[in-house]
Order: C-alpha cells, then structure tokens, then sequence
C-alpha cells in the first residue's frame, strides 16, 4: 500500500488537478509530507502557514479561528472557498 501523501500525488496527476494549502496546527506538516514525494511540483502549488489569528484572518482570509465556528467552514483557504494559487484546487483541515 502507498503512504499517503503519494496516493494524493497519484490522484491529482491521473485526474490534472493542482493543490494548495493553507494550515495552521499542522505548522506546515501536510505541506512537508507532500512535497517529500518526488515529481511533487507537478501538482503542489503552495502553502500559507497562517498560525496568528492575524495571518489566518488577513492573509489566509479565514472568516473565523473559533474551534466551533471553524469546523462548520466550506473547503477553501479562505473559508469561502477564494484563496487558491493559481490554478489550484484546495482543502480545509481543521485542527484540535
């Protein structure tokens, strides 16, 4: 069985997608794990690790950092879904 940041790799290569991430409690793990994976950089686009309040509302343009409201947010950096590098899809993970 593949690790799972190369299954990742292989689903957005097979399907011609892209990704961008933006994480916090990670600290950059996600960004790391994927981008350990040779031939990444035909799919990772890039990552904001956003871990103030200030950066996760200013420049991730995340709408909320409170635990309750942040699990009910849409995908998207942004919490409404408009931050992406360009031509990338992208998720959101809550953490704790």
């Amino acid at each position: 069985m593949a690790a799972l940041e190369q299954e990742i790799g292989r689903l957005l290569r097979q399907r011609g997608m892209t990704l961008g991430v933006v994480e916090s409690a990670t600290g950059g793990l996600l960004s790391q794990l994927i981008t350990d994976v040779a031939g990444s950089s035909d799919y990772f686009k890039g990552s904001i690790v956003a871990y103030s309040d200030g950066i996760k509302i200013n420049v991730a343009g995340v709408k909320a950092v409170n635990r309750q409201v942040r699990r009910r947010q849409p995908p998207g950096g942004r919490g409404d879904g408009r931050w992406r590098p360009p031509g990338a899809g992208g998720g959101y993970m809550p953490g704790r």
